[in-house]
Parts: structure tokens; sequence; C-alpha cells
């Protein structure tokens, strides 16, 4: 098992079976509150999984 580390993430995401993603964001209208969305689309997931070996290899480890 590997682990880096970066200051700050945007967003944390999720990817699921390749094709479903999830993730949480502050809810603007109750303080403290998350919302999460989830969106089934394959082609959105493999740009996200692109996203995360693009942090991962800029990363420390």
């Amino acid at each position: 098992m590997q682990v880096r580390f970066l200051e700050r993430l945007p967003l944390k995401l999720l990817v699921f079976d390749s094709d479903t993603v999830m993730f949480n964001f502050p809810d603007p209208l109750k303080d403290g509150s998350l919302t999460t969305m989830m969106i089934y689309h394959e082609d959105f997931a493999s740009i996200i999984r692109e996203t995360f070996w693009h942090y991962w290899n800029n990363a420390s480890p």
C-alpha cells in the first residue's frame, strides 16, 4: 500500500464500478451539512480516474 500527501484537494470523489462517481460538497442552505451527488456515466468516471492519477503523480510520497 502506498500513501501520498497533498496540501489540498479541490473535492473528494469516489469512483465505483467504472461508471459511478459520488462526491460530497457543503450545502449552502444548511450550515455544516453536506449534499451528496451520484453520477452514473462511464465517460465522466473515466475523466475522474484520470484526474486522480494526475493528483497522485504530483503528490509527495
